[in-house]
């Protein structure tokens, strides 16, 4: 039998069982990394995955990387161990032998952050078992975590901007407090069309005064860089609250990285959809009032805790709970009470007294329409877990809420073990987060998960700190049993680790699963927004839907289009179709049935319709058709071209082609009650295949206004004889009830 001495010591250790156990984790390993590379899409809105067959490239690409991964672990422990480091390093990966799972079943979603964990404990097990030693100074320290923050939240800003420039972003949210700042200059106080008047009525957010500097500058891509440096500043920040904390300079450090690392994080930054969010102030503003309390600044801790509550009329509640936390401590017990007395009274008269009388509409507080299951008020939500038990605890227990908790505290689970009380400072937003009715506000994507994460990054730093110590009990000795004898590094490694591998899954990180795969195929819009400027001066009022209205934001008084708000449109109606959200598609159809708009402008941005409508001047009502559209008999149809196939009942597709062009032709088999797309793709043997997208009647003449025997013809070109064409139908639902406008 193979046999090995090990160093220092008078016996012999067969080499069998770890070699063994080695198979079994790199076997464990390759079939974790295979699936994580097969991931093709998570959707974090309704908690699914997609993914493709494996093959074996994945198995030999993961098998290899973890063959690294275990030859560069037994390098750093050799010095320390000598012959025993294989066997220590064995012993540390003991917990990625669950994802030998993943040879059995597929991922599914409520598994990912249970494989996440099992690999963050793994790498906090090694951590723990080895001392950091780099020669660093606090200078350096800081410069580093600068420059890494400046990069990563200069990269999010970036990609705000181009979301934006590609027609990514909706107007909803960031173009509220764009307006508020932009209007406020202009000398209407916090003033927001949407609204109606005062936007602190319905977001009480009057600490935006601050950013009036960047709105000076009126540029929606600066102000969306602002928001995503906002979050990355958190790095330093619980990096200075480290070093105040007296902890190392690597840990402190790795404090830093751990924030940078975490796809809450991640995800703010990159903010996609929403942009810049006004909750984005709170981690300057929430993390520097920490670091002022701790290092005994208690005026500037005292000056941000005000500027806080006037970012968000909720985190009041964050501040009570904060304060009943500082209670515990015999120190902080005084600070407790007055922080928890008074950002009671002031959430309490803010929610009830204060936002309702300052609103346009003077009713109650309006966000509680997140909460119909519960209540119509906040006493009757309040009371809903007694009240309304099924509607309040069957929200908060379903499966949904689970998996959203899974991949939120899981990374920060050894904190937790060790600060417990930090759940409790983090519950009531916690608690709004899951018991909102939206489906899909349960997620890292967007900007509600912002108090859980300052709360456990807080909560993080602090557990850093106690561990530092030397602090004893019962949940120091159960972390140091199950990582190793260093905690602080366990710690560091743990969340930094877990963190990695949730941006892996969690993260809308370009070409990740989370990652939205179309945006990076969509066209920039640019010059169709230039045309637009030139049309509609600047100061002209424009009624807009949410995504072409971010580019009127600040620039024009802008009505923004909600089917769910009644107002009347402004005479200039800028309109982005086949992409429904707020109803724009629905409110398109109503002008052009009513014949007293007519099309301005047209232009076609993949497979989107942008288009500016105006009203009439002449009082006419006239329905404009274009030359494509036409009527023809069924005896001249047959004979127009050749048929494709078409699964559509409602539509007869048939196809012609000339030299330099392919006409296909759309003819109604009976009236239909919406609009309709076509997107021709063609494949030529030399050259690389193209799309062209067209709407119905050349997007003047809708498919819903025509009736039976009204045909259309699209008109293609092509550069030589295609090796294949495809037609695809893009349908766009209408109201029949709302063709006309009122």
């Amino acid at each position: 039998m193979p046999q090995r001495v090990v160093s220092g010591k008078n016996k012999k250790i067969g080499i069998f069982p770890d070699l063994l156990i080695l198979l079994v984790l790199s076997a464990a390993s390759a079939g974790f990394g295979a699936r994580l590379l097969s991931l093709e899409f998570v959707d974090q809105r309704f908690h699914k995955l997609i993914a493709g067959e494996l093959g074996w490239r994945e198995f030999v690409f993961s098998a290899a990387v973890m063959f690294l991964v275990f030859a560069l672990e037994y390098f750093l422990l050799e010095k320390e161990y000598t012959c025993n480091a294989a066997k220590k390093v064995l012993s540390a990966n003991i917990p990625l032998s669950a994802w030998l799972l993943c040879w059995v079943m597929p991922l599914n979603y409520s598994m990912l952050p249970l494989y996440i964990v099992c690999g963050a404990w793994a790498a906090a097990r090694w951590a723990g078992m080895v001392e950091f030693t780099f020669e660093l100074s606090w200078k350096k320290v800081f410069a580093i975590i600068g420059i890494a923050a400046l990069l990563a939240g200069t990269a999010g800003g970036l990609w705000q901007v181009w979301s934006y420039d590609h027609l990514g972003m909706q107007w909803f949210d960031w173009g509220h407090f764009y307006e508020v700042l932009t209007n406020t200059l202009k000398g209407k106080f916090f003033y927001l069309d949407l609204v109606q008047g005062c936007f602190l009525g319905s977001r009480f957010c009057i600490s935006l005064i601050f950013l009036l500097p960047v709105a000076m500058l009126h540029s929606p891509e600066i102000f969306l860089i602002t928001g995503a440096l906002m979050i990355s500043s958190g790095a330093v920040l619980l990096t200075l609250g480290a070093k105040i904390l007296k902890l190392d300079k690597v840990t402190a450090l790795g404090c830093g990285t751990v924030f940078l690392l975490s796809p809450m994080a991640v995800n703010m930054m990159l903010a996609q959809l929403d942009g810049f969010h006004e909750v984005f102030m709170f981690i300057p503003v929430v993390f520097g009032a920490w670091c002022c309390y701790r290092a005994g600044y208690r005026k500037w801790a005292v000056f941000l805790w005000i500027v806080s509550l006037g970012i968000r009329e909720t985190i009041g509640f964050m501040w009570v709970m904060w304060g009943i936390v500082l209670m515990f401590e015999k120190e902080t017990r005084r600070d407790g009470i007055i922080l928890s007395v008074v950002s009671a009274v002031w959430t309490i008269l803010l929610l009830t007294v204060i936002m309702p009388a300052i609103s346009a509409s003077h009713g109650g507080y309006v966000h509680t329409v997140f909460f119909p299951h519960l209540g119509n008020s906040i006493f009757e939500i309040a009371l809903s877990p007694v009240i309304r038990p099924r509607a309040f605890w069957g929200t908060l227990f379903s499966m949904h809420n689970l998996d959203y908790a899974l991949e939120l505290l899981l990374p920060f689970i050894l904190t937790l073990i060790i600060a417990p009380k930090y759940l409790l400072i983090m519950l009531p937003d916690f608690l709004m987060i899951m018991l909102d009715f939206r489906f899909d506000s349960q997620n890292l994507l967007r900007h509600y998960q912002i108090v859980p994460l300052m709360v456990l990054m807080i909560a993080f730093v602090e557990s850093a700190a106690k561990a530092n110590r030397g602090g004893q009990g019962m949940a120091i000795g159960f972390i140091r049993r199950i990582t190793g004898r260093n905690i602080g590094n366990a710690l560091v490694i743990f969340s930094a680790a877990a963190g990695g591998l949730s941006c892996c899954c969690f993260a809308q990180i370009p070409f990740f699963p989370a990652g939205d795969p179309r945006l990076l195929e969509w066209s920039n819009v640019r010059n169709e927004v230039a045309e637009l400027y030139r049309l509609i001066p600047p100061g002209e009022r424009v009624t807009a839907g949410a995504g072409m209205a971010c580019y009127f934001a600040g620039r024009n008084e802008l009505n923004v289009y909600r089917h769910d708000v009644a107002r009347e449109v402004f005479d200039n109606v800028v309109i982005e179709s086949f992409m429904p959200v707020y109803g724009e598609n629905e409110l398109r159809i109503k002008l052009l049935s009513s014949g007293m708009w007519e099309v301005k402008y047209s232009a076609y941005a993949d497979d989107r319709l942008l288009q500016l409508l105006t009203r009439r001047k002449d009082g006419k009502k006239e329905i404009a058709v274009p030359e494509s559209v036409f009527d023809i008999s069924d005896e001249e149809w047959q004979s127009w071209g050749d048929p494709v196939p078409n699964g559509n009942p409602d539509v007869e597709i048939r196809g012609r082609m000339v030299p330099g062009h392919l006409f296909v032709g759309v003819r109604f088999k009976k009236k239909v009650d919406y609009d309709l797309g076509l997107t021709v793709n063609i494949e030529y043997k030399d050259l690389p295949p193209i799309s062209f997208f067209s709407s119905f009647g050349d997007g003047i003449y809708p498919a819903c206004i025509a009736g039976t025997g009204k045909a259309w013809v699209m008109s293609v070109p092509l550069e030589a004889v295609p090796q294949r064409c495809r037609v695809d139908q893009n349908i766009m639902p209408v109201k029949a009830s709302n063709y006309i406008y009122k």
